[in-house]
């Protein structure tokens, strides 16, 4: 078992120095339903860290921000409430997404915006099982 995992935590309000959330570390949480991060610090977020947070997109908030990168393989599956527009900003190290990333989750759309030259990692299948008319959008993007 892995800091949080399948405990009955509600709201997740992270403190201001998070950079990495690890991998597992929320993982079924089905009660889990708000994720507030306070600072512009969150880099990554680990395999499987939010799997199986069924209730997760159901509350008021979910905000990650902009400086977040990497997601893991598999770190949102299974979220099925998982209802939002997912957001990688000014990420000059480049964005991953890990394999499975969203599956089962209705993420829409996934916003990219990079003032530098864009490093755009998508592992297999890492948007399998997400929502049909998923939609990417791509801005201020030089490429290799």
């Amino acid at each position: 078992m892995f800091a949080f995992e399948g405990s009955s935590i509600k709201t997740l309000g992270a403190p201001l120095e998070v950079v990495t959330i690890d991998s597992y570390a929320f993982k079924n949480c089905t009660k889990l339903d708000e994720v507030t991060f306070g600072s512009d610090k969150l880099k990554t977020i680990g395999s499987e860290a939010f799997m199986g947070c069924t209730s997760l997109g159901s509350g008021i908030n979910i905000n990650f921000p902009h400086t977040l990168s990497v997601v893991g393989a598999r770190a949102f599956q299974d979220c099925s409430n998982l209802n939002i527009g997912f957001t990688f900003g000014y990420a000059d190290q480049g964005v991953s997404i890990g394999a499975e990333a969203f599956s089962g989750s209705k993420v829409n759309p996934i916003y990219i915006n990079t003032q530098s030259t864009l490093n755009l990692n998508l592992d297999d299948n890492a948007l399998t099982g997400s929502r049909d008319d998923l939609k990417c959008y791509l801005s201020n993007c030089t490429y290799p």
